[in-house]
């Protein structure tokens, strides 16, 4: 626990991961699992593989492959495979761009449980940081601009600031000028993002055994709140909805 590794390539575990912070650009393969203790992180700039997850944070730009996760946040870039003999996920939040494949979802006692496909986790991540940044930045200007408008009223008026205060209203116009570049630019990738989160996929959540009621699936835009236990089922985007279909 509080260990910390950061590593170029890949990382290779024998037994147990707990609350410790594994960072690799390669893949990082755990032999039996990873006990986070709410402190735990995992993040692959390839893939995760371990025997379990539980009270852990797992990123990986690749696939997650494991044989049950517990209250965990768990995000893959492609595809997340929950198998073996418990094959479950129960509450937190577990995001994938392609396909999450489990074999029991959810839990009879109603916990808490996202799943969540059809977008990066990336592009949704760096789509939410655009938004606070223009928030942050539309706030600054919007307290900086009384003060500049302010002093330019003084000017027309023909009042003489001091050189101090010219000074400062200068650098005060520079950074309002630099902060509205730099909404014009984020918006314009906004429009990029919400592009490539608006391509209709083949994303699919894919249950082999059972889903509880309470579970909640979101599949790009839409969500659907799951009403009735379901077995052996798939989920997938159709006509603006979430739709609950056979398996193929």
């Amino acid at each position: 626990s509080n260990f910390k590794i950061n590593a170029r390539g890949n990382v290779e575990v024998k037994g147990v991961v707990e609350g410790a912070e594994i960072i690799a650009s390669g893949n990082v393969t755990i032999a039996r699992g990873v006990n986070g203790m709410s402190k735990g992180v995992i993040k692959a700039g390839g893939n995760v593989i371990a025997q379990f997850v539980e009270n852990a944070q797992i990123e990986a730009k690749g696939y997650v492959e494991t044989g049950s996760i517990l209250h965990s946040s768990v995000a893959a870039g492609t595809e997340i495979r929950v198998g073996g003999k418990k094959g479950f996920i129960t509450g937190g939040h577990v995001c994938a761009t392609n396909l999450i494949e489990v074999k029991t979802l959810g839990s009879e006692l109603g916990a808490n449980t996202i799943i969540e496909i059809g977008i990066n986790p990336e592009t949704k991540r760096r789509y939410h940081e655009l938004e606070e940044q223009i928030k942050a930045d539309t706030k600054t200007i919007n307290t900086a601009q009384p003060v500049l408008d302010a002093a330019k009223a003084k000017i027309l008026s023909g009042i003489k600031l001091p050189p101090e205060q010219v000074k400062n209203i200068q650098d005060l116009s520079t950074m309002v000028t630099l902060k509205k570049k730099g909404i014009e630019a984020a918006n314009k990738e906004l429009v990029q993002l919400e592009e490539l989160m608006n391509i209709s996929s083949e994303a699919q959540v894919v249950v082999k055994d059972k889903v509880y009621p309470g579970t909640k699936i979101v599949i790009s835009d839409v969500s659907r709140i799951i009403k009735t236990q379901a077995q052996y089922c798939r989920f997938i985007k159709s006509r603006g909805d979430v739709a609950l279909v056979g398996m193929i």
